[in-house]
């Protein structure tokens, strides 16, 4: 686990661009690796699985790999190795060389992954606790009865990073003062999502391929990789 300045305490943790948090499954068998090394085992289309995924998170999760990797080439070429994804991440938060905004815990005065600083750093405001990734994830589960909430007593960090990532795309107004993200117009169903799976079923292969949510896919040129490109 990678600690920025300041360490555990008031410091960050579970560096996503430093730390193996995310499980995958390759030819190979199962490996550990960091954000970077994801995108760059995709463009090679060595993914066949994330384990920890929850069916119902895929979705958010694939659309988040497609917009993250757009971005970060937008303005250059496609990196060749986990090294210049690295890079690539990094200059996307050059405000930030410490890397809290990919670290899963930040100090409260700055930001953390797909999470807003608190003004100030103060966390008196901030008066709910959410103890278990389930508890975060927006997924409706009929009043308890089929799908039992806030039970993964026993998380991972990858556990809260699908979370994370399924509530910042996916949550909807939930209440009073219970805004839902940007793209989210109210509180039941509103942005679906359809896709298309080639043959073989790996990630890497959909990412290539990508049509999520009105995007569209860059193709490949001669001495390039393939990158999927999402525009809003």
């Amino acid at each position: 686990m990678t600690l920025c300045r300041g360490g555990l305490l008031g410091g960050a943790m579970h560096n996503l661009l430093a730390d193996a948090v995310i499980t995958l499954t390759t030819r190979a068998g199962s490996v550990g690796a960091t954000l970077p090394e994801l995108l760059s085992l995709l463009a090679e289309d060595a993914v066949s699985d994330f384990p920890a995924l929850r069916p119902h998170q895929a979705p958010a999760w694939h659309a988040f790999l497609v917009q993250l990797a757009f971005l970060a080439t937008e303005q250059g070429e496609v990196p060749q190795d986990a090294d210049g994804w690295a890079a690539a991440l990094r200059a996307l938060t050059t405000d930030w060389p410490e890397d809290e905004p990919w670290c899963l815990v930040a100090r409260a005065d700055a930001p953390a992954f797909l999470q807003s600083a608190a003004p100030g750093g103060d966390m008196a405001a901030y008066n709910v606790s959410i103890l278990t990734p389930d508890e975060l994830d927006p997924l409706v589960t009929s009043k308890n009865h089929d799908l039992k909430a806030a039970r993964m007593i026993a998380a991972r960090p990858e556990d809260w990073l699908f979370a994370l990532v399924n509530l910042q795309t996916t949550e909807g107004y939930g209440g009073k003062k219970l805004n839902g993200i940007m793209r989210m117009n109210r509180g039941y169903g509103s942005r679906p999502f359809l896709g298309a799976m080639p043959a073989g079923g790996r990630p890497g292969q959909r990412c290539a391929t990508s049509r999520c949510c009105g995007g569209s896919a860059r193709r490949s040129t001669p001495g390039r990789k393939a990158l999927p490109q999402f525009v809003p």
